[in-house]
């Protein structure tokens, strides 16, 4: 049986979606003043769906070199 180490964190694959609509989520109401809310992608389809919440935010990342040639 392998065991991990304990200072390993997995990835979680959540991501930050806008909020359209006030809506309940695991007994908290989240409202559009909130701004984004933190969710797994299983949390947010049917979320999606009903229009509560946006696409997901773009990560922000360094610009990428250009190459010189």
């Amino acid at each position: 049986m392998a065991t991990q180490k304990p200072d390993a964190a997995p990835e979680t694959g959540r991501q930050d979606y806008p909020i359209l609509a006030p809506f309940r989520l695991q007994g908290r109401w989240h409202h559009p003043e909130d701004k984004t809310l933190s969710l797994s992608p299983a949390q947010a389809y049917p979320l999606m769906l009903n229009e509560k919440v946006g696409e997901p935010l773009k990560a922000k990342t360094k610009p990428e070199a250009k190459e010189v040639k």
